[in-house]
């Protein structure tokens, strides 16, 4: 199938009616990973007063107890990461469409 001007420009508006959602789920993947690690911060320091010992012996034991928090937050943190790459990629996309169109025009398709 030859792809027309119409097709290439269709596919340029869908990209860019994902670009413009995708800020949204940035704004909401980012208040995630940031709540998620002030939760396990949180948690490791709780943990870490409530334990005994040496210092060093706190901070693995608060490390131990805090690891679900960790784990959430690095997920979080993760998928934050994830929004952001999807959006570059759909700026990538975006720029070679735009090329594309440009030469068909110019090519007079």
């Amino acid at each position: 199938m030859t792809r027309t001007p119409d097709v290439v420009l269709d596919d340029l508006r869908g990209v860019r009616r994902e670009i413009a959602r995708g800020s949204d789920f940035l704004f909401d993947a980012e208040v995630k990973a940031e709540n998620a690690e002030l939760a396990a911060q949180k948690a490791e320091d709780l943990a870490f007063f409530a334990n005994e010992g040496s210092v060093d012996a706190r901070k693995a034991a608060a490390r131990l107890a805090a690891e679900s928090e960790l784990t959430q937050a690095l997920v979080a943190r993760a998928e934050y990461n994830r929004v952001k790459a999807k959006i570059k990629a759909l700026e990538l996309e975006q720029t070679s469409l735009q090329t594309e169109l440009k030469y068909m025009v110019g090519e007079g398709a």
